[in-house]
């Protein structure tokens, strides 16, 4: 149907339409992968993830207004950033959410859902083009992709980076450990011995009113603040 809008003989068709769209949809997105997984590094996570799909999904979008050739190149080679820049903004965030031992069976979740994915696309157009025009299945797809982008924009929340890594895992586990109290190391099992984490309080102040306030409640009992290094929350140490 494209081929027969724009005038395209049997050669042409397969040149212009199944190579050089589809050469310049894959020589875009690999470029895009590499950068945007360098981005991930520096880059808040969900806000570069809906970039990414909006600019790709939106030159998807863009596809169904299409009138000549060379904007059609244009919008689907653009198409290809969402495609290879998402992959591995999705590696990225999930490889943070699992520990090491979950994620070859979530990133092959990942793969299934991308074919799963590609299939249904492949069949929208297998059945709407014939009937509705080759431009309409652009528009099907496109749209419930933004708007999962705008979701993921304002409802995901970043995951910390490295927070399930197993040498950051043990560092979780000794920060609650061994802390100076009245003279003498105090562990967090020791009996009689509370743990509390506070949010710090902001100015110096208001840290000694709360160190002044946790003191009075603890009458007779050994009293120690300390900041944990490892997320910045006051740790209070009550022994009896």
């Amino acid at each position: 149907a494209a081929a027969a809008e724009f005038g395209f003989d049997d050669e042409e068709r397969d040149r212009k339409l199944g190579g050089r769209i589809a050469m310049a949809f894959w020589l875009l997105g690999a470029p895009a992968a590499f950068l945007v997984g360098c981005f991930a590094d520096v880059m808040p996570r969900a806000p570069l993830f809906a970039i990414t799909v909006c600019l790709g999904e939106g030159s998807c979008l863009a596809t169904y207004f299409t009138t000549t050739y060379g904007q059609l190149f244009v919008t689907r080679a653009l198409t290809g950033v969402s495609v290879g820049g998402a992959l591995p903004l999705i590696a990225s965030v999930l490889g943070d959410m699992y520990e090491a031992k979950d994620r070859s069976a979530v990133m092959a979740a990942v793969g299934i859902g991308t074919g799963c994915g590609i299939a249904l696309g492949q069949g929208i157009a297998g059945y709407l083009g014939p009937r509705y025009g080759w431009r309409l299945p652009f528009l099907i797809v496109s749209i419930p992709a933004i708007v999962c982008a705008l979701l993921v924009l304002f409802t995901v929340r970043d995951p910390e980076r490295g927070g399930n890594e197993e040498a950051y895992l043990q560092m979780s586990d000794r920060c609650e450990m061994a802390m100076v109290v009245g003279g003498s190391n105090v562990k967090k099992d020791t009996p009689n011995t509370t743990c509390m984490r506070e949010p710090l309080s902001i100015g110096e102040d208001s840290f000694r009113e709360d160190v002044d306030s946790q003191s009075e409640k603890s009458s007779g009992s050994s009293v120690a603040f300390t900041v944990c290094e490892r997320c910045h929350s006051v740790l209070l140490l009550v022994s009896d």
